[in-house]
């Protein structure tokens, strides 16, 4: 009886599968350049977004999942979490996409395979740390794919596949146990937040994000100062080694994430006071922030080439931590 109960679920959602790939099809597209090739996710009525390393200007051609082809053009790059905006005169019909996606909830990844549009697999949602991931079989060409929940509403797109080290500090595997997820845990960029990227690269070209240069560590509560990068910002505002914050424009801070969603709300050049425990002195001291490096924390999925497979990196490390 449960095995029949089983099956008859299982028809079921093949079906609804079925019914939603024909859906999500359209909002789909194969980007293809002289750089590389990867999958572009519709996100208005002339913009499509992917993730990896296309640099400004460059034409691209877009393959529509009924083999039209469109002419684009990137319209701008945000190094920092990897999103291509492609902009065209050609007219979409855009996806809903969802606000807030639900931590647990089933998503389907649909985009390019190998050069072959199709859906790349079946996963859940989750969010670890402000990160949303889905662990789906990615291959080559799955960057920019379009993650779409069970009513074909836009989750966010695939921004690259974490490395084993990266999986480690982010969820706290075991080594032993994160060899299971190597090459299989796709990094959500979602929905709201590529919308937000695409307007600011639409109207300006670029984004201009902050960069403090120190990194930290947590003890009893107070977030302290680990190092500080020669030359930083941190540095000419005088920031010391084992400095403890203790406040960030009066925001009080408790942990590492205080610090690094402060910064992360800042742009270059933007002036904070950060008042620091010192020898049992509290220090205030006033920080003109820099400009950030674009992070290196998972593996990219862009196809460099027309023929190749190869993998290539996604932007270089930042320095101290990347805060």
């Amino acid at each position: 009886m449960l095995l029949l109960i089983f099956c008859s679920l299982l028809t079921t959602l093949d079906k609804n599968v079925r019914v939603l790939t024909q859906r999500i099809s359209k909002y789909v597209v194969m980007v293809v350049s002289d750089e590389g090739n990867a999958t572009g996710t519709i996100i208005d009525r002339n913009t499509v977004v992917t993730a990896g390393m296309f640099p400004d200007k460059l034409p691209v051609t877009l393959i529509t999942y009924d083999d039209n082809t469109i002419e684009g053009v990137v319209a701008g790059v945000d190094e920092f979490s990897g999103i291509v905006v492609i902009k065209t005169t050609e007219s979409f019909n855009p996806p809903a996409g969802i606000k807030n996606p639900i931590t647990g909830q089933l998503a389907i990844v649909y985009g390019n395979s190998l050069g072959t549009l199709g859906p790349v697999g079946l996963g859940i949602i989750h969010k670890d740390k402000d990160i949303y991931k889905i662990i789906v079989p990615l291959n080559p060409g799955n960057n920019g794919s379009g993650v779409f929940d069970m009513n074909g509403r836009l989750i966010g797109i695939i921004g690259g596949v974490m490395s084993p080290m990266s999986i480690r500090e982010l969820v706290s595997l075991p080594k032993d146990l994160s060899l299971f997820y190597s090459g299989n845990i796709g990094i959500v960029i979602p929905y709201y937040h590529i919308k937000v990227i695409a307007g600011i690269i639409s109207k300006k070209g670029s984004i201009r994000r902050a960069w403090l240069g120190v990194s930290l560590y947590e003890r009893n509560g107070k977030v302290y100062i680990r190092d500080v990068v020669r030359g930083s910002p941190a540095e000419k505002g005088g920031l010391k080694k084992n400095d403890i914050i203790l406040y960030i424009d009066r925001k009080k801070i408790t942990s590492m994430e205080d610090v690094a969603s402060y910064i992360k709300s800042k742009k270059r050049g933007d002036r904070i006071k950060i008042i620091v425990k010192r020898k049992m002195r509290k220090i205030p001291l006033n920080i003109t922030l820099g400009q950030a490096a674009p992070p290196l924390k998972y593996r990219n999925l862009h196809i460099k080439g027309p023929e190749t497979g190869s993998l290539k990196p996604q932007g270089s490390p930042p320095q101290g931590g990347g805060k």
